[in-house]
């Protein structure tokens, strides 16, 4: 009998829990199954309206070049002479697509390591309004390498930085 006492209040005391716990489920019988949403979706962006966007909303240069300014040709130009990029973005999470590219040339370094992501755009043509070199800093999630370099038509990543690092 005194078994048969054991075994009852034994299963009482898993019951119970265990009821009290799909109670508390609010996904009905699947207990696994989730549905939670990211609450900052990323904002998807081409890599070329991203950087047009920076270049038409650039800021003017902290200082202006002196009237005796004579900067050798092919020269760095120095940093309080270069446009101000646009600071919105600094923050935002976005997936970089590369759609519609515009002329120009792309290079990025990612580092498994920091799991940080640079992306830097150049063009130079006389014939557009673009002349900018710009480059943005992204704060990834990627795993490892492998799974970066698995991607090949979306980057996804927090803004850290906005720069223009040359131009016309």
């Amino acid at each position: 009998m005194k078994a048969d006492k054991k075994i009852y209040l034994f299963t009482i005391l898993i019951l119970i829990p265990m009821l009290l716990f799909s109670a508390c489920n609010k996904n009905g019988n699947n207990a696994t199954q989730t549905t939670t949403q990211d609450p900052n979706p990323p904002i998807k962006v081409t890599v070329g309206e991203l950087f047009y966007e920076i270049n038409q909303n650039k800021l003017p240069p902290l200082e202006e070049y002196p009237d005796d300014y004579e900067g050798l040709p092919g020269a760095r130009t120095p940093i309080q002479y270069l446009n101000q990029a646009p600071q919105d973005l600094v923050g935002k999470k976005l997936q970089l697509s590369f759609d519609e590219m515009l002329e120009g040339d792309i290079f990025y370094r990612y580092s498994a390591s920091t799991k940080q992501l640079v992306v830097m755009y150049c063009r130079d043509s006389v014939n557009t309004s673009l002349h900018t070199q710009a480059m943005i800093v992204l704060q990834t999630d990627y795993a490892d390498m492998k799974e970066f370099l698995s991607l090949t038509d979306l980057w996804t990543g927090t803004v850290t930085a906005v720069k223009i690092v040359g131009g016309l």
